[in-house]
């Protein structure tokens, strides 16, 4: 008996069942980290890098501490403002804030997020683009725990890293840094902000398939919606949108009208960044190596494989299957934006854009796989038995990679060692009563945590990312910093000569003239402290200062500091 229509469900049976998989096999693969420390120590803390620990949990913990509905420059108590976007921290602040967490447990928030959001996102993009719900299931699953999606090599790599993983001794790029066999569980991109890309290439192919106002204002609002999330997402997909544009003329009014209504809604965005860029200098930016000029055909970033693979697939959709042009353009849009310096002589972490680029092409290789094996498998129940035997192994194998850069990667590794440290010196030595959102130097183990779970602001840690910071002041905190540490001033060339020489980033990072002049900017700043320690700590508001405790006291610390506390770990001094 047919089921009446008013009964019938807006989604499909079958598909919400296929979407849940999806979703809970995300957060299986995202959270996994987190479950696994917590039977090792008790704690839910995990952090994957020091990109997360110095650059992305001080933005979200003083907010936490101080003003959850929004967040600031983490550097400074009052002023300032962050150069991430709202939607990437204030609603995991809030929920934390909400269930008095603490800021460690934001972590687990911003994972939950990326493992529900991104299983949505791959599900309904590759849904609509496949008529067979659990063809859609698998490329969504498959693209959550394949290793080579972030390096456009989907299926291929699984192999490789698993049989590394078999070796006595696993190559050293797989544990050598930060987590890296499944990047696309990066935080903070792509894994807070895929599914908003993903989000916008679904409402753009519904609105082209079901040309309507209501379908094109949303596939308007979805790529607005972009400049609130990540600059490198609304810039490769507006340029998708331009070479959509010229490229299928059946469906142009829905690309045009797409980028006009997202623009529109993204301009308030845009010129916000604009006068943050341009009233705060290019310092900052030149840190973190945005809008620096350099040679047209310099760091070029070409990829054959991707080429190639964009060459092939660009000629069946041409011949085949023209309706899914736009999904071709987003990852030829990456490709041309990590090389725009051709034409703009910028360097803006132009590799960033290679999210789009491998990501978009090996969601776009899977699903043309899955749409050819879906037709010739079709009626032959124990070829598809064995597809799903070969696709429960994938599964299984981006599982078990997860779970072994999880526990093995050496930055995650030295993080947790010195969290571990940090809790020993709360939980062991008479506790400190911290003044909040006071400045705190010294060792940056105990001051990365401190800024983090104690309310205090960092003197240099994190004040290379602060558009409020000159690169005067910053050479200035770089070298008291070191002179707080107990550093001499031979020691203290050494080590900054030796960590410019490796950085590239800026324009002294590629001109050996400027390095120098760097350098000797440094040298100059450490030699002006000696001469008035007081007048120095006082126009930095230095208040506190952790040195390791196995270190002899520095001479600084006879004149006006008293020990606060003679931790296992650490000696913390407070200036009064």
């Amino acid at each position: 008996m047919e089921t009446p229509r008013h009964f019938r469900p807006i989604i499909p049976r079958r598909d919400l069942i296929a979407l849940a998989f999806c979703v809970a096999f995300g957060l299986l693969i995202s959270l996994l980290p987190h479950f696994i420390w917590w039977q090792k120590t008790g704690d839910t803390a995990w952090i994957a890098s020091y990109d997360e620990l110095v650059c992305y949990y001080p933005v979200a913990a003083q907010s936490y501490f101080n003003h959850p509905w929004r967040i600031a420059d983490p550097t400074f108590a009052e002023g300032g403002v962050s150069m991430f976007p709202w939607l990437q921290y204030a609603p995991f602040v809030l929920l934390a804030k909400l269930f008095h967490t603490g800021p460690l447990f934001i972590g687990v928030f911003w994972r939950a997020w990326a493992g529900a959001s991104m299983a949505l996102g791959l599900f309904l993009v590759a849904r609509h683009f496949l008529k067979h719900t659990r063809a859609a299931a698998l490329v969504a699953c498959v693209m959550m725990a394949d290793a080579g999606v972030n390096w456009g090599r989907p299926l291929f790599n699984q192999f490789t890293v698993a049989w590394g993983l078999l070796q006595e001794t696993p190559p050293e790029w797989f544990f050598g840094s930060h987590p890296v066999l499944l990047l696309q569980w990066r935080l903070i991109t792509p894994g807070l902000s895929l599914f908003f890309l993903l989000l916008h290439v679904w409402l753009v192919a519904r609105a082209a398939a079901q040309p309507s106002r209501g379908n094109l204002a949303l596939a308007g609002a979805g790529f607005g919606l972009l400049f609130y999330v990540y600059f490198y997402f609304w810039t490769a997909a507006g340029l998708a949108l331009l070479l959509a544009l010229a490229l299928d003329a059946r469906r142009r009014k829905i690309y045009l009208h797409t980028g006009w209504i997202g623009g529109v809604i993204g301009l308030p965005s845009l010129i916000l960044n604009t006068l943050l860029k341009q009233g705060a200098g290019n310092d900052w930016l030149e840190r973190t190596d945005k809008f620096v000029a350099i040679p047209h055909f310099s760091e070029l970033l070409i990829s054959k494989v991707a080429i190639a693979m964009l060459v092939v697939a660009f000629v069946w959709i041409w011949l085949r299957r023209r309706e899914w042009i736009h999904l071709w353009t987003l990852p030829a849009a990456g490709l041309l934006l990590m090389n725009h310096q051709v034409l703009t002589g910028l360097q803006i972490e132009n590799g960033h854009w290679g999210y789009v680029l491998f990501m978009g092409l090996s969601l776009l290789v899977l699903i043309a796989i899955a749409d050819a094996l879906a037709k010739a498998l079709a009626g032959r129940v124990e070829w598809r038995w064995t597809l799903g035997f070969v696709c429960a192994l994938h599964l299984a194998a981006g599982v078990w990679f997860r779970a072994e850069e999880a526990t093995q990667s050496r930055q995650m590794l030295e993080i947790q060692t010195n969290l571990e440290r940090y809790a020993d010196q709360r939980e062991l030595a008479a506790p400190i009563a911290f003044t909040p959102n006071s400045v705190i130097a010294g060792d940056a183990p105990f001051v990365d945590f401190a800024a983090v779970l104690d309310n205090l602001r960092p003197l240099e840690r994190t004040a290379f990312l602060s558009s409020s910071v000159s690169a005067e002041n910053w050479d200035m905190r770089i070298a008291l910093n070191a002179f707080l540490n107990g550093a001499t001033r031979d020691a203290f060339e050494q080590e900054q000569r030796a960590l410019l020489n490796s950085n590239h980033t800026g324009s002294w990072g590629r001109d050996p003239v400027k390095r120098d002049l760097r350098l000797a900017r440094r040298l100059a700043a450490f030699d002006t402290i000696p001469i008035d320690p007081a007048r120095i700590f006082d126009h930095f508001a230095v208040r506190y200062v952790a040195l390791p405790a196995s270190q002899a006291r520095p001479a600084y610390l006879a004149g006006g500091w008293i020990l606060l506390q003679s931790g296992p770990h650490w000696h913390v001094w407070e200036r009064r």
